[in-house]
């Protein structure tokens, strides 16, 4: 095993998850709907 660096470790990770960063923003009321319907189906909001 080799010592990588942070950017190769967080490129092979994105690889492997297949997986992109998103960032958004949302109205508070908008939060509120999403959190309230998973709390209904005893889920995470974030999941």
């Amino acid at each position: 095993m080799r010592d990588v660096s942070q950017p190769e470790f967080a490129a092979a990770v994105r690889e492997q998850l297949c997986k992109q960063r998103l960032s958004i923003m949302l109205d508070g009321e908008i939060i509120a709907f999403f959190k309230a319907k998973a709390k209904a189906r005893e889920r995470g909001y974030q999941t």
